[in-house]
């Protein structure tokens, strides 16, 4: 399956917060090397690679909204 971002909703980091402050229900989920995960993170985030994502999905809540970076 080819991946596109061409529907994939976008935020900036200012509306990200301003959801993050306001629904309990939202994960962030980092698909960042794990060497960028730790060098710099956003604290709470949940770190799965790309490349690891479709074996890790079972970490993420099923019915959270996902903030993707």
């Amino acid at each position: 399956m080819l991946w596109t971002t061409d529907k994939v909703p976008r935020s900036t980091p200012e509306e990200a917060k301003a959801r993050l402050d306001s629904d309990d229900n939202i994960v962030i989920l980092d698909v960042r090397r794990a060497e960028s995960y730790e060098r710099r993170r956003i604290r709470g985030a949940i770190s799965i690679p790309f490349a690891q994502l479709r074996d890790e999905m079972h970490r993420i809540p099923k019915q959270a909204q996902v903030i993707t970076y």
